[in-house]
């Protein structure tokens, strides 16, 4: 048997061009990890439990009953209400928003006059009165909330760089 360091050996190591992609995708992943981790610790307890005996743990769905004391069609009505709430909670930051993400263009006229002039009690009652009604500010809002509050569940100083990216993207977007 030949030995691992023998120069055949070395060719089937990464060249040294790739080892630091493979070392930035390895990161990725590891932030990715943690962002899914700190959502899926905002998730209610029975939302949470039927993912990870589900998802995880890969029990099948009768499997997941018989833990929970519930009937499959119980077990499969939570477990896609779960993983809903989850990818709600997670489009803002790994992934592209939704089609109803799109900017506002009525709030972003607003704010570029107000901008300029200055911003008033009456420019935030009418802001605030748009935005009770306008589904895309709304969705906004919520994934803005949505991502610092992932960002608050963070263990740690280091903010991940997808909820980074995510928060200065809706700060800085049009809507």
């Amino acid at each position: 048997m030949e030995s691992l360091d023998a120069p055949e050996a070395a060719a089937l190591s990464l060249p040294e061009v790739e080892a630091p992609h493979a070392r930035a995708q390895a990161s990725e992943v590891g932030e990715v990890g943690e962002v899914l981790r700190a959502a899926l610790s905002t998730l209610p307890d029975h939302y949470r439990e039927v993912l990870l005996l589900k998802d995880v743990e890969e029990l099948s769905a009768e499997e997941v009953g018989d833990v929970l004391g519930e009937k499959v069609p119980a077990v499969k009505s939570r477990l896609h209400r779960a993983r809903l709430k989850l990818r709600r909670m997670l489009e803002g930051v790994l992934g592209e928003p939704g089609p109803d993400a799109t900017p506002c263009p009525e709030l972003a006229e607003e704010l570029a006059g107000d901008v300029a002039g200055g911003i008033d009690q009456g420019a935030c009652a009418r802001m605030e009165a748009h935005m009770v009604h306008c589904r895309p500010c709304t969705e906004a809002c919520e994934r803005l909330k949505s991502t610092v509050m992932l960002c608050s569940r963070i263990e740690g100083d280091a903010v991940p760089r997808p909820i980074q990216a995510a928060i200065r993207h809706a700060l800085l977007s049009d809507g």
